[in-house]
């Protein structure tokens, strides 16, 4: 009798995963950028504990990395009402809030997350924030509670040194500086602020060592070094640039690179490193010009793709994605000191809502640096091919009146690769001289 032949085995299914494993795959995948996985596994896990604290924490994180600040204020909220003694949340609450401009409550959320014991980096932060609203008394004794409880973290002692120099104590910022590099020798901030320092002692030598070593730790020159060792020294070659990816892209780069002219040339901010927003990024090809005048740089983005690589590139301290003129309107009052806007306007049709948004954001002597497609024939906005305007330098002249605007430079520059074609740029920069009533 034939033998009945053998039925083949079924595999065994993987023995499930804890829901720490689970959420530890998650972490895994958001920090390598797979926020897809990373979503489905947080999603997994609370499919099986509705309210999991450290998935909607992950949740929280991934939301405002991609941009979407009200889905993540919506995560880390729900998380903070189910443990709310837990400094990191409060600490990513914190930051949620800072993305989304509103910094008296990204105070708070820190102040609660250091009550409730929380390291070095909520304090940090904290000392950051207070930096960014120039409240400089207020961070300094935070500052130097938190480096004489951490002697060891560099970037305290860097903080410290910023606090000192913005306080007229050079000598020591100086100190604080060095310690931060003899900590971290790899600290590029460090070194480009103490080369300032030297400078300002007339120490070239000293000054051009530490912009060397600076360059070398950052070669893309997001402090602009280079151009700050050109004053004084034989300049260092500049890496290699890529070729922008497409026309528009390349005339951001090129506006950019006018209008940053145009604002160092603006006496009133003295030598100050400013608190700016880029509208209208794109992949962030522009931010490196903006870096090098920039204490801090914000950008905002309306298509996902470019702000994902704007965000790579490391160069902004935040990059939101949302609409520029609606975003302008969310933003804090009187907060920046530069407002840039290299492509942004001429996507636009009616330009009134980028100049109310700019008028209550900017800091009174802020300045609001736009380009634009010129309209020769003084028509106030001509609709062009592909979702472009062109705009009459009379509309912009009615406009900055209208929102408290004094006009410093308004020129009109041709474009010498489609000068057949009649075109031209408005480029322009004005002086907040505080929101009308």
């Amino acid at each position: 009798m034939a033998a009945r032949p053998r039925r083949p085995r079924r595999p065994r299914d993987p023995a499930p995963r804890s829901l720490d494993q689970t959420l530890d795959a998650a972490e895994r995948a958001r920090a390598a950028g797979r926020l897809a996985d990373s979503f489905a596994a947080c999603s997994q896990v609370l499919t099986l504990e509705p309210g999991h604290v450290g998935a909607l924490h992950c949740l929280s994180r991934i939301a405002r990395e991609h941009g979407d600040t009200d889905a993540a204020m919506d995560f880390i909220a729900a998380a903070c009402r189910k443990s709310p003694q837990a400094s990191e949340l409060h600490l990513e609450c914190a930051r949620v809030h800072i993305a989304r401009g509103d910094l008296p409550e990204a105070e708070r959320a820190l102040r609660v997350a250091i009550e409730n014991g929380g390291g070095t980096e909520p304090r940090l932060a904290l000392v950051d924030l207070l930096l960014v609203e120039r409240r400089f008394a207020e961070a300094l004794p935070l500052a130097e509670a938190l480096v004489a409880a951490c002697p060891s973290i560099a970037a305290g002692f860097q903080r410290l040194g910023h606090l000192h120099r913005e306080l007229g104590a050079q000598p020591a910022a100086m100190q604080a500086f060095g310690r931060a590099i003899e900590l971290d020798p790899t600290d590029a901030t460090s070194l480009f602020e103490i080369a300032r320092q030297w400078l300002a002692l007339g120490q070239t030598d000293s000054a051009a060592a530490a912009l060397r070593r600076c360059l070398q730790l950052d070669p893309l020159d997001s402090r602009g070094a280079r151009a700050l060792l050109g004053e004084f020294a034989a300049p260092v070659p500049a890496p290699a640039s890529p070729v922008p990816a497409t026309h528009e892209e390349a005339e951001a780069l090129r506006h950019a690179r006018r209008m940053r002219c145009l604002v160092e040339r603006a006496t009133s901010l003295g030598r100050r490193r400013l608190v700016t927003l880029e509208l209208g990024c794109g992949a962030g090809g522009a931010g490196t010009v903006w870096r090098r005048l920039s204490e801090h740089l914000i950008a905002v983005e309306a298509d996902e793709g470019d702000a994902d690589a704007a965000r790579r590139r490391g160069i902004y301290d935040v990059v939101n994605t949302a609409s520029p003129a609606q975003h302008l309107a969310e933003l804090p009052a009187q907060f920046f000191d530069l407002v840039a806007a290299p492509v942004a306007l001429t996507r636009s049709h009616a330009l009134s809502p980028f100049f109310a948004g700019a008028s209550r954001t900017l800091r009174r002597g802020g300045l609001f640096a736009v380009a634009l497609h010129a309209d020769a024939r003084g028509t106030e906005i001509t609709i062009l091919p592909g979702q472009r305007f062109r705009h009459s330098d009379a509309y912009l002249r009615r406009l900055a009146d209208a929102y408290g605007f004094e006009m410093l430079t308004l020129a009109r520059l041709q474009d010498r690769a489609r000068r057949n074609e009649g075109s031209a740029t408005l480029l322009a920069l004005m002086r907040s001289t505080g929101p009308r009533e």
